[in-house]
Order: structure tokens, then C-alpha cells, then sequence
């Protein structure tokens, strides 16, 4: 997750109220989580409702129909096969993820900050790795037509107000389009969308990302196959068998130009918080914290005079918005395409994964 995908999150958007929540519930200060009765929520539960990451809590398991997300540490392993290292006496080309990052190996280059977490400790990210995420073109694009057609709307509804001689013509305009609508609208427009580009940032920062690449620059493909083996326990309430996972990629070959994984991020508090004479009553300890109140009340504010310039106008811009609404939310589905990938998995016998693996391999 990027710029790209808060900008395209923030333009027209669709569950408003949902966004502030969630922002809210990852990076909101405990009075404004005491607001939306979440003050005494476990970390643990947001993360595995909102963010994209795994921990040493929330995890990734297949349970023969689709990945589910779950709070749990399960015994769970992801293996990598890499075909230019496969004529390696020693390894046969198949390695874990924090071996590869070896100073004497040299076989990925992670692009990201270095995480605090021991990888080995962490579930694997299934899902990112799965499907993967939109490339960069896919969402420049998308980012292009949602500015295009929410200028496309304010310009619509300007014309609109100000016009009276389109409103006559029009035979079911029973009263004219008061003044202040078109500026309620346009502020409102305004204020919703960069609350949502806020509570969408927060939720980004949520998480710290990395990308393992080839080491010679992300134009030449890694060539990478990926497969998790996990053995048959209870993890919750929920009882997951024993499955082998391969990992799937759009192209012909279902190999993978990179590999992916998702943490969760620590917050930075002012290390003088705990002592200060405030008594607790200050409004935010974090900048996560000031940009979620930001986000907030922009989002609030933006939502509330954008309805009232609504009903005010003419009902031709009402449905020029629901008409931007579907079609942000059409290419927002378009770029999460990759998560219907269907990955090919085989049950075996519990205890003897390796050994099915082995045979099968």
C-alpha cells in the first residue's frame, strides 16, 4: 500500500463511517476509541480486521477453501524455491525467507526498513503472496480516472447551480438550486476526501511493508516458486487440517518477481509521555494519533456539509455522485482482481507433511 492507494481510497469513497472507525480503532487516542466503545480492544483484534500484516498474534491459515485470518501461533512454514539456485548442492534451491537475507547469500535485496521482529517468529503473509498487489501502472491509472471524474462531478455540479438556464429546461426541476449548495458541496467534497486520504494513511502506516527482489534491480524476474507447509491443530475456535500451499502467480510459469511481507508497526511515543504533569489529559501522545483526529473531523465534517449541499441541488448531481461511487468503487475492485487467485493446495496426512512433500517433490 502507497500514496496511490490512499489517493484512490480517498476519492469518492464508499463506507465513510467504516474508514473512521478503522482508522480510529489502529491509530486513535483512547478517548476517541472510548467513543466508539472500542477504549479496551486488544491490538490483536484490529489487526486481524483491518490490517494486512502478521505478528506474533494474528496469523494466516488455509482451511481447504480460502485463507482465513486468525488470532494464533500455528505451526506453519514457508518455503521458497528459487530456480536459478537450484543446481545448489547444499540446498537444492529451496530456502526460508530470513535466509535469504544473509550477508553471504546475497540472494534478495529487501527494499524496506528493517523490522523488529525475528521473521522466524512471524506467521507468513499467505495472502500478499498469493495474489500480490497492484503493479504501479495499474494504479496510476486508477488514480488518473478517479481525479478525472471527481473534477468531472464538481465541475458538473457547478454548471448546474449557476446555470439557471440548463435547471428550466429541465421538466422536473420543481424549484431552483439555492446558493449556498454548490459551495457546501465543494467544501464538503473537499474536506471528506482528505479525511479519508488521512484515515487511509493511517491505516498504511499501520504496517511496514518489504519487497524482496532479484539483487540485480526489480527490471530482472526472480523466478521464484513459493509453498507453505502447516500441520493440523486448533488455533481459536477453528480446527485447520493439514495442507501443503503453493503459491500461484498470473503468468504461465507461476513463478513470482517478488516476494512480499507485511508487519506491524511499532507505535513512536514522545518518551516523556508517561511523566507528564498532564494527568493523562492530553489529546494525542503520537502523530498517528493527530493525523487519526485530523482524519476524523475532516471525514465527519466533509461528510456532513457535502450531504447538505446534496439536497440542496438539483437531483441531477446526486446521481452524478452515485455514478462516481460506482465507478471508484468498480476500479477499486479491479485492483484487488488478483485476490480471487485460487492457490493449489493438497491435504495430507497430519505428521507427515515433509515426508508427502518430499515424495511429491
Amino acid at each position: 500500500v502507497g500514496w496511490f492507494d490512499c489517493i484512490i481510497f480517498a476519492l469518492l469513497p464508499l463506507g465513510v463511517l467504516t474508514a473512521v472507525v478503522s482508522a480510529i480503532r489502529i491509530g486513535g487516542p483512547s478517548w476517541l476509541k472510548a467513543i466508539i466503545g472500542r477504549a479496551r480492544e486488544n491490538r490483536a483484534i484490529a489487526e486481524l480486521e483491518v490490517m494486512s500484516s502478521t505478528s506474533h498474534e494474528v496469523c494466516e491459515l488455509w482451511n481447504g477453501v480460502g485463507i482465513v485470518r486468525t488470532i494464533g501461533r500455528p505451526h506453519i512454514a514457508q518455503i521458497i524455491y528459487l530456480e536459478e539456485y537450484s543446481d545448489n548442492v547444499k540446498t537444492c534451491g529451496l530456502y526460508r525467507l530470513g535466509f535469504l537475507e544473509d550477508e553471504e547469500t546475497h540472494v534478495f535485496h529487501s527494499r524496506a526498513t528493517p523490522l523488529n521482529l525475528q521473521e522466524e517468529e512471524i506467521a507468513p503473509n499467505i495472502s500478499l503472496n498469493l495474489h500480490g498487489l497492484a503493479n504501479s501502472k495499474d494504479l496510476s491509472f486508477a488514480t488518473l480516472i478517479g481525479v478525472v471524474v471527481q473534477a468531472g462531478i464538481l465541475i458538473f455540479a457547478g454548471y448546474v447551480s449557476y446555470d439557471h438556464t440548463f435547471e428550466d429546461g429541465l421538466p422536473s426541476a420543481e424549484e431552483t438550486t439555492k446558493g449556498h449548495a454548490f459551495p457546501l458541496f465543494a467544501v464538503g467534497t473537499f474536506f471528506l476526501s482528505l479525511g479519508m486520504l488521512f484515515c487511509a494513511q493511517i491505516v498504511d502506516e499501520s504496517t511496514e511493508e518489504r519487497e524482496y527482489v532479484h539483487p540485480e534491480g526489480s527490471g530482472k524476474k526472480l523466478g521464484a516458486r513459493i509453498l507453505w507447509v502447516q500441520r493440523k491443530e486448533n488455533v481459536g475456535d477453528q480446527t485447520f487440517d493439514a495442507y501443503v500451499t503453493f503459491g500461484r502467480n498470473s503468468g504461465a510459469d507461476d513463478t513470482l518477481d517478488r516476494i512480499l511481507t507485511s508487519r506491524r508497526a511499532f507505535d513512536k511515543r514522545v518518551d516523556d509521555t508517561a511523566s507528564d504533569n498532564s494527568g493523562g489529559k492530553k489529546l494525542f501522545a503520537t502523530r498517528s494519533e493527530l493525523i487519526t483526529i485530523l482524519g476524523t473531523t475532516f471525514g465527519l465534517i466533509g461528510f456532513i456539509l457535502q450531504f447538505q449541499g446534496l439536497r440542496s441541488m438539483n437531483w441531477l448531481v446526486s446521481i452524478a455522485q452515485l455514478c462516481g461511487i460506482f465507478v471508484m468503487t468498480a476500479l477499486r475492485a479491479w485492483l484487488r482482481r488478483g485476490m480471487i487467485a485460487v492457490p493449489i493446495s493438497a491435504r495430507v496426512l497430519d505428521l507427515h507433511e515433509l515426508d508427502w512433500l518430499s515424495v511429491t517433490l
